[in-house]
This record gives structure tokens, sequence and C-alpha cells, in this order.
């Protein structure tokens, strides 16, 4: 067990939102843990305290899931005799009755979604011992485009800073852009590239985990046979989505029913219903759409010629992405796989984004693996 790396679990049952806050914890220096339900955090802590896995040292506890909410959770932690107790931070929207709750309940704060880099990082420097911070892997190029994000004003500026950053930033991801922003419903690129540290290829996952999700929330809302709770649940998971795009309207919108379904424990009324799924069926539409186009230009992009290399040189490129991966400086890697791409067929290629996907998915093993397959 490596003690100098803290143990950090991301909890919530929306993926995007797991992957969003994982995201950031990896760039601020650290690999978390992810689960999507508060018993599998338990359960983690429980083996902690067995001594089956390292022990836990800080917990991002969403409030609303399925079967178990947070604030139970953490009181079901609190009442464990631990050697240490983890901190243990309320993740929820900006909902003042929530925050008390989730205090209530036994956690340390609370932050409201969606969370910014710099408050998840002023967050942690609290509620973790300093020495974790003087061994994490902190990449020097987010607080590059971080600040680059910062200085700029409009939403072509923040496009045209990213494409001049570090990160890639190609013509299908612009024609993708462009059609989401030059489509008249509310949304602000600035914001979700902010959100994703600037990563255009992690924002378009973003993006296309929430067409998704629109498309399965508005199923669920249609079919929830008078159930109050389950309309909340999709109308509160719908809130947080909405917000992670820039789309602050519309997430006060699915706010205001939230917040009447919870105090009067039935469904809005049939107009307000109506309204909900003609947002989720608009923006559904939109994204479509701009996912054909992207994929569409997307296939011509990478089928260039490549310039041979000797195999001596391929193998060292090849050793510095696995050295990268296995001492967790995955900028490194990542830059390494961006370089090796010159050099290869389609079929190299292929693996190379392969891996390159799993690494933003931070499953590591299996970036590996695939770089060691070639």
């Amino acid at each position: 067990m490596n003690l100098a790396t803290p143990v950090i679990l991301v909890v919530d049952d929306n993926d995007i939102n797991r992957m969003i806050i994982s995201q950031i914890i990896q760039k601020i220096g650290f690999v978390p843990e992810e689960y999507d339900c508060g018993e599998a955090s338990i359960e983690r802590v429980e083996a902690g305290k067995r001594g089956e896995k390292q022990s836990v040292n800080l917990i991002i506890m969403d409030y609303l899931m399925p079967s178990m909410n947070g604030d139970v959770a953490t009181s079901v932690i609190r009442s464990m005799e631990l050697d240490v107790q983890p901190a243990i931070i309320g993740f929820t929207g900006a909902n003042s009755d929530e925050k008390e709750l989730l205090l209530n309940s036994g956690m340390d704060t609370v932050l409201f979604k969606p969370v910014s880099y710099e408050t998840l990082e002023k967050t942690l420097h609290e509620y973790l011992p300093q020495y974790f911070f003087e061994n994490s892997i902190k990449s020097t190029e987010v607080e590059k485009t971080m600040q680059i994000l910062h200085d700029v004003t409009s939403e072509e500026e923040t496009i045209h800073a990213v494409k001049e950053s570090a990160f890639s930033f190609n013509e299908a991801q612009k024609l993708l852009f462009d059609t989401l922003s030059s489509s008249g419903l509310e949304m602000n690129i600035e914001e979700g590239l902010k959100l994703c540290l600037g990563k255009t290829d992690n924002f378009v996952k973003v993006l296309r985990s929430t067409l998704k999700s629109f498309e399965d929330f508005s199923s669920q809302m249609l079919n929830c046979d008078n159930s109050h709770e389950d309309y909340r649940r999709c109308v509160h998971s719908l809130k947080s989505l909405f917000n992670n795009i820039g789309a602050l309207e519309i997430a006060g919108k699915f706010a205001m029913t939230e917040d009447y379904v919870k105090t009067n424990m039935q469904l809005p009324d049939f107009d307000t219903q109506e309204e909900l799924i003609a947002i989720l069926d608009a923006y559904s539409t939109l994204f479509r759409k701009a996912f054909v186009l992207y994929d569409n230009e997307n296939e011509g992009i990478g089928n260039e010629d490549f310039t041979e290399i000797s195999e001596e040189e391929f193998f060292d490129i090849k050793s510095e992405i696995v050295e990268g991966i296995v001492n967790f400086m995955i900028d490194d890697a990542m830059a390494a796989i961006t370089r090796l791409k010159e050099y290869c067929n389609a079929g190299r290629k292929k693996v190379l984004k392969e891996a390159a996907c799993l690494l933003d998915n931070f499953d590591y093993d299996g970036a590996k693996q695939k770089i060691l397959e070639l």
C-alpha cells in the first residue's frame, strides 16, 4: 500500500459528474476511486477498517442517489469505530436545506454543483494532510491552460485559447461546438471547457454522455407512474446535467420543479411535465444532429500518410508511454501517444486512440496492456 498517496472516493450515481470530479482530482495530482452508490462507499470504508485495503482519507459524496442517499451513507460511516475518520465532502445542488441536512449527517463541508477546479483544490488542501500534496503528480499544463481560460472573456476567445494551448482541438470538435453554440438553445461552451479543464476530448465525452442521459431521463419521466420520488430523482439529475453544459436558465427550471415535487410530494401539473419533455426533446435533437456532423468529420481525421521510424525509436517512445502510465505521469504518457501517432499506420493509430480513451477513463492497467500489444 502506498501510504504517500491518499485514498479518495468519488461517490455519485451520475456517470458524468463522477467523470468530471475524478478528472479534476487527477489533475490536482491524485487518482480517485469511483463508486455509484452509498452502499459501495460503506463497503470500501469497511474494507479499509479490516485491513484488506488502504484506509480511506476523503470521500466526495453526492446527496441524492438510488437506494441510499449520501446523508444516510455518511451517518453509517460516522458510526463506525475507525482509527481515523475520513473527511466527507458533500456534493449537491445549490439548496440550503440540503446543505444543512448533509452537515447534520456528519459531513465536514458541502460543495455545490458544478464545482470548479479551484474550489475542489482548495477543499482538498483543507481536508488532506499537506504531505500528500508534496508527493502528488499535479500537472503544470493544467495550471497553464486554466490561466489561459481564466484570461479570456468570450466563447470565441475560449475556443481560440484552447486551440493555442497544450490540448488538441481538431476540426471535428470545432464543428461540434459551433453547431451546438449556434443553435439558439441555451448552452455555454466556455463554461463546459473550463469544467473539463480545457480537455476538449473529455468535453466531447461529457456532451455525448449528456445526449444519452437526455434520452434516458426523458423516457423515465414519461414512465414514472405517478411516483413523485422517481420523478424528483430524474429532474434532480437533469438539473446537474444542464449546469454542466452552462444552460443555467434551463437548470433553474428543473431545480424549481424538483423543489415543487419535494415540497408537495406529487408530480407537477401536466403543462410543466410537457414543457420539460419538450426541452429534453429539443436538446436531444440538437445533440444528435451535432454528433452526426462530428462523427462524419472525425472519420476523415488521422488517415494521412505517416513517416516510418526505426524499431528502436518506436520502442523508445512506446517505453516512454508505459513509464508515464506506471508512474502516474498521465500528461507525459498522453504527449508520447500523440507523438507516436505521427509514425503509425491506421491499425496502430487505432490502438493508440483506444489506449488514450482508457487513460481518460482512469483505466491505467488497460491502457498499459494496449500499449504493450503494439
